[in-house]
């Protein structure tokens, strides 16, 4: 008995369809194939977020390796993620961090001054860190200098301020430190920089949703400190700042230099001063204690 090759109907509308969806697939690869070749701004957009995701998603894989002290990988986490979007500072930054644990200040100074270049308005942030570079190497001339031009984009300029101060102290000139010393304990103690500052550090994070960038830049631009110490206790945000640990270093760093300076007077003040601010400064206790011996 022989068998029909024959197709039947059936066969015939079933291959027929099976043509008719291979065509249309093969002109919807043809089709994105041109559009891909043009470049459209919706693709070209839709592209450019994915890669921006995927940097940011890296950026925070190298951000955990820093965090295990793991610097070889973060290094090359970070490159992978400044490849996928060249514009991601933050990835920039904390790769020359890396750099500078392992040891690798040439490669770390090259990729600060290069954020720098990137992002001016944001150069105190390479600013900052260079100045630890200088810092580490007791270079406290170049330290200073770093510090110093940190300060006109540097929302929290009392750190630095402070560090010029110490900067200053080291090459032994004194009246300079105590004036960088003032300017850090006016700054830190100034409740519109502080607010202000905070909007500018929140405004530059990545990460933020279209939503809270709005907010933030409409509070930047609309709000000042005087309406939102309104909306709170002034007495209490003026007794935090008044109360601030850091600010008690600060004085307690200044009753130091005014001893080396031979003004005991002003040196036993500032101890006090230091000691008033927080009770817990033991430097600032021991200080006073070995001036009032002097004073007799």
């Amino acid at each position: 008995m022989s068998h029909s090759s024959s197709i039947t109907p059936v066969d015939h509308k079933i291959d027929f369809s099976i043509r008719i969806i291979l065509y249309l697939i093969w002109g919807g690869l043809i089709v994105f194939g041109i559009i891909s070749l043009l470049q459209p701004a919706w693709l070209t957009d839709i592209s450019k977020l994915g890669r921006e995701s995927e940097a940011y998603d890296l950026k925070k894989m190298a951000d955990n390796l820093m965090a295990e002290e793991n610097f070889e990988g973060a290094i090359s986490t970070y490159q992978e993620a400044i490849k996928r979007d060249p514009e991601l500072q933050d990835a920039m930054g904390n790769m020359a961090i890396a750099y500078s644990k392992q040891g690798k200040t040439d490669l770390a100074e090259k990729t600060l001054k290069e954020l720098i270049a990137k992002l001016p308005e944001r150069d105190y942030i390479g600013y900052l860190n260079l100045a630890d570079i200088s810092m580490t190497r007791k270079d406290y001339a170049q330290a200073r200098e770093y510090y110093q031009k940190s300060l006109p984009n540097n929302p929290f300029p009392g750190e630095a301020y402070k560090f010029a101060g110490f900067c200053s102290k080291e090459l032994g000139e004194l009246e300079l430190s105590l004036q960088y010393y003032n300017q850090a304990i006016g700054t830190k103690s100034d409740f519109k920089r502080l607010y202000t500052g905070s909007i500018l550090r929140d405004l530059y994070s990545t990460g933020n949703s279209e939503e809270t960038q709005q907010i933030l830049e409409e509070l930047y631009e609309q709000e000042s400190s005087e309406e939102i110490l309104k909306k709170y206790d002034e007495k209490s945000l003026h007794y935090v700042l008044n109360h601030d640990p850091e600010i008690s270093k600060i004085y307690n760093e200044m009753g130091v230099i005014y001893h080396k300076m031979g003004k005991n007077e002003l040196s036993n003040r500032a101890f006090r001063t230091a000691l008033s601010i927080d009770p817990r400064n033991e430097n600032a206790r021991k200080n006073i204690r070995i001036v009032s011996k002097i004073q007799g």
